[in-house]
């Protein structure tokens, strides 16, 4: 239980920094130094962690989640030819932790982006973020299904918590 508030703690978390970086003008001109060093960053964890799996699973989440939005939300936000990254990063989530995290990061995003276009939403803010939240249920079902063939295969033992 402690390991799934820490790891939606540090997503959350994620997201609010990258959103915050990038709505800010000061700092809005360094997004691709930012997206730079968080590659330099994630390249030299992978070398000094070695083996360490869980450690990796927590940073790669990370990474991934700020440098999708990283391109989201400087591509336009809610309107951005690239949104459909975002269900990619859902998936990716249901798989790497519990889905009840892609759940949840789901509707962060949905509340940035609807704070974002200040809830006057044009047609296509509401579909983006119509999809987003119809994707959310199959990316967690993903999650679930792929959980539940690796206890089948007898790899892991928390099926019952979830």
């Amino acid at each position: 239980m402690l390991s799934f508030i820490t790891h939606t703690l540090f997503l959350i978390f994620s997201v609010g920094i990258t959103y915050l970086w990038t709505k800010d003008p000061n700092l809005n001109s360094f997004n691709l130094q930012a997206v730079g060093l968080l590659i330099l960053f994630y390249f030299g964890a992978k070398l000094l962690t070695g083996k360490r799996q869980r450690l990796l699973l927590i940073l790669d989440a990370i990474i991934f989640t700020s440098l999708t939005l990283f391109l989201v939300l400087s591509s336009g936000g809610v309107h951005s030819n690239v949104f459909f990254l975002l269900y990619f990063l859902l998936f990716g989530l249901s798989l790497l932790f519990e889905p009840v995290q892609a759940v949840l990061l789901s509707l962060v995003l949905i509340i940035l982006f609807s704070i974002d276009v200040s809830f006057r939403f044009d047609e296509p803010a509401i579909v983006n973020l119509v999809t987003l939240l119809l994707i959310t249920p199959l990316a967690s079902l993903f999650g679930r299904k792929y959980l539940q063939a690796q206890h089948n295969l007898g790899k892991i033992m928390i099926l019952d918590q979830i």
